[in-house]
């Protein structure tokens, strides 16, 4: 098991930092899937698409351990390897 620190910017209706223990060799998508077990609409509503994909709005990207590298997360069956951030960027439009 590897504990993942997640932190939030944002979405709305949750706390703005989280730490989740996932199984070793976890994928991006099972962390997105135990993040929606544990904070339900709020978190699913704002990530999630209608069709099963992150939402267009919605921008992941993963900190490299040494914290000199974030990539964008354009693959959720990318293992979660180490400790590491999760940043959650919603993208807001004006008109």
């Amino acid at each position: 098991m590897i504990k993942v620190k997640v932190r939030f910017f944002g979405v709305t209706g949750i706390a703005n930092e989280d730490e989740i223990v996932v199984p070793k060799g976890a994928t991006v998508r099972v962390l997105l899937d135990k993040l929606a077990e544990k904070h339900g609409a709020p978190f699913e509503g704002q990530v999630w698409s209608s069709n099963g994909k992150i939402a267009p709005s919605c921008r992941l990207f993963l900190v490299l351990e040494d914290g000199m590298e974030a990539v964008l997360l354009e693959d959720l069956d990318r293992e979660v390897t180490g400790e590491v951030n999760l940043f959650f960027l919603e993208t807001i439009g004006a008109g």
